[in-house]
């Protein structure tokens, strides 16, 4: 079996998406795809794309609507748009949605600064049922500041570093559907939920009261929760922050990287065939 059919046939990507300050651009999003698939190799998995409309709409929502849509038929895409039920809507409509056993969700906004073998780590979720989500880091996993306040090196693995950790959080992950249909959907209930309030919260706070009441080891073994890599990995990720204000400044910038692109190939497609 080709590593495509064995991606494509376990994994599902979803990736969140909203009216950015740069939109009706997609360049952050689409810089996002391209990213992901240049350092994970999913090209050939299904991905769908979660556009969380304005109530309302209006010409810069629908312009960006279609840029969505055409983003979408360049790249394999599948464009699922959904009025104002934030994150926490869409994520769990996903969690209801996708047929393959393990899903990666990234929102719109990440780059992926290192390569990782996905089937190898696919098959560690195959293999070892107490591995129920691995996050993708953007710090050193050895950074105790913040969500990750206790990690220890994973030893019962052997095809993969992993880590283990004392945090769940929505950045970019791989996790088992099953766990979330399981376990994690009743904690996280069927409410609103606005940004991380929604889902990463309840499920920190959820597992930190398990590590408190029953120790670390004990709850670990419940939650299944690691980052990639060994303690001392480097970061993986980085956030570009389509949120701020200064995404808006980017598309200047991303037309002039467009229209030398588009040169370069009509240069190209003139040089004389040396072959």
């Amino acid at each position: 079996m080709s590593n495509s059919s064995r991606l494509s046939n376990r994994l599902t990507v979803v990736t969140t998406t909203h009216l950015l300050p740069s939109a009706p651009s997609t360049y952050i999003l689409e810089r996002t795809v391209r990213s992901l698939r240049g350092r994970l190799g999913v090209a050939e998995c299904e991905h769908l794309i979660y556009y969380d409309a304005p109530k309302g709409g209006g010409e810069r929502h629908l312009k960006y609507v279609r840029n969505l849509e055409r983003l979408c038929e360049k790249y394999g895409l599948q464009l699922l748009m959904r009025e104002a039920v934030g994150l926490k809507g869409n994520y769990l409509n996903a969690v209801d949605a996708v047929t393959t056993p393990y899903m990666l969700f990234v929102e719109h906004d990440w780059h992926f600064c290192r390569s990782i073998d996905v089937v190898a780590l696919l098959d560690v979720f195959d293999k070892y049922e107490f591995v129920n989500i691995v996050r993708l880091n953007k710090r050193g996993n050895d950074w105790h500041v913040g969500w990750d306040h206790i990690v220890e090196p994973e030893d019962r693995i052997a095809e993969v570093q992993l880590t283990r950790t004392s945090s769940w959080s929505n950045n970019p992950h791989i996790v088992r559907l099953a766990k979330w249909r399981h376990d994690w959907r009743a904690i996280v209930g069927e409410g609103p939920g606005h940004g991380a309030d929604g889902i990463e919260d309840k499920l920190y706070w959820a597992y930190g009261k398990d590590i408190f009441t029953e120790g670390f080891r004990p709850a670990h073994e419940k939650w299944g929760s690691f980052l990639w890599g060994p303690i001392n990995q480097r970061p993986v990720i980085r956030h570009t922050n389509g949120r701020g204000a200064a995404s808006r400044l980017v598309e200047p910038f991303a037309k002039v990287a467009r229209s030398t692109r588009r040169a370069l190939r009509r240069v190209t497609d003139r040089l004389p065939d040396r072959g």
